[in-house]
């Protein structure tokens, strides 16, 4: 795993986390997310989701495939990084 790329996905996810509305009553939480945080457990809405994938595709210029912006397609943060990871080796033609 690129750890480059695991900090820049976990910022983001951190950052979108911080910045929702519907979350403030309860956000001491992010500071403790890692790659093994379980989705399940942060219980992002599905607009929070999208909004977190759309600002990993912008920053790392990828796209993801359409029936993986569905979040039960991931059940931890590491698994988000390694579909990034290979939707940037799909753009380098670069082995999975």
């Amino acid at each position: 795993m690129d750890l480059q790329v695991a900090k820049i996905v976990l910022d983001i996810m951190k950052k979108a986390i911080k910045d929702d509305g519907e979350n403030q009553q309860d956000i001491t939480y992010v500071d403790t997310l890692d790659i093994d945080s379980i989705l399940a457990h942060m219980k992002l809405s599905s607009l929070l989701f999208v909004k977190i994938v759309t600002n990993i595709e912008l920053q790392l210029e990828i796209e993801f495939e359409y029936e993986m912006l569905d979040m039960n397609q991931f059940n931890k943060i590491s698994s988000i990084v390694a579909y990034t990871e290979k939707r940037m080796n799909k753009i380098l033609n670069l082995p999975d």
